[in-house]
């Protein structure tokens, strides 16, 4: 039999996916499961299924009183089970308990990267009790409208990446007071304009060195536009920039120089029989450098 404090130890080092078993079946350790910090590294919520790390819970309603769970493990079929309801229960509500019951009790919970959606994440969000920001969060979002914008966990991530976008909104203002290090969006692409007025604001309001602002956008008409919009000039940048060679420098200080550049999308399979512009779809990076990391650029552009 473990000590109470060689229990709390251990639980700290513990995979979560054991963890959580052991609480379930050994009463004498909830305590110390309750109390030793809990570690994530990956963690997804969708509207059918929660995945700790490689462990995936999936839940399917096979009666309006019946929920159907299936775990795995690594791929493989892990547990089955067939769980009564005393009332129909929402998706949203099952969530909530099935969190509830995995972290609701945990004074403390560090999770690096999550994975949901908007509507998940206000309904689950205040019960994780995160203990630090999340390294990086991924979530689809409604529009700029969406009340998840106002959500702290959201607001604290380092990364943010905004899901499954499927239209070309105005998302200036929304985006304006987000103070996020590095912002990606994906699926649709944001309006010149747009990306015009979010450079102003840059200008307006300097962000620290490494923020970063990434979009899928059409490179060489957006380019060419903010060449000729703010007086911009090419020049050279290290490879490690996701092997990008070219950018353009919009403003330069005595600490940190503002720049624009482009790199391949990774999302998007290149076919000769797409159109011209889905042929120059890439994704479009605003960021902050040190000073010194652009160098003279080796190529003349017209």
């Amino acid at each position: 039999m473990l000590s109470y404090p060689s229990s709390l130890c251990i639980f700290e080092h513990l995979d979560v996916n054991r963890r959580l078993q052991l609480a379930a079946k050994c009463p004498s350790l909830r305590t110390a499961h309750r109390i030793a910090p809990m570690k994530i590294e990956d963690l997804e919520i969708q509207e059918s299924s929660i995945t700790i790390n490689n462990c995936v819970q999936e839940f399917e309603a096979i009666s309006p009183t019946e929920i159907q769970y299936t775990y795995t493990r690594m791929g493989c079929d892990w547990k089955s089970s067939v769980q009564t309801l005393h009332t129909q229960a929402t998706v949203i509500q099952i969530i909530k308990s099935l969190v509830a019951n995995f972290f609701g009790k945990n004074a403390k919970i560090h999770v690096k990267n999550l994975k949901t959606t908007s509507g998940l994440l206000e309904a689950f969000g205040p019960i994780l009790k995160l203990s630090k920001p999340l390294e990086k969060l991924r979530t689809s979002v409604k529009g700029p409208w969406d009340s998840i914008f106002s959500n702290p966990i959201l607001r604290s991530a380092r990364w943010l990446v905004l899901d499954d976008l499927t239209e070309t909104i105005d998302w200036a203002d929304t985006l304006k007071p987000l103070e996020n290090p590095r912002i990606q969006m994906e699926g649709s692409q944001i309006d010149q304009d747009v990306l015009h007025r979010m450079v102003r604001d840059w200008l307006e309001k300097p962000r620290p060195i490494g923020y970063r602002f990434t979009t899928p956008i059409s490179v060489r008409v957006i380019m060419r536009s903010f060449y000729l919009e703010f007086g911009a000039f090419w020049k050279d940048i290290p490879t490690e920039y996701n092997g990008n060679t070219y950018c353009l420098v919009i403003h330069t200080t005595d600490t940190y120089e503002l720049v624009v550049y482009s790199q391949r999308n990774p999302n998007l399979i290149f076919d000769p029989r797409l159109s011209d512009d889905e042929s120059k779809l890439a994704l479009f990076t605003l960021e902050v450098v040190p000073l010194g990391k652009t160098l003279p650029c080796s190529t003349r552009f017209a």
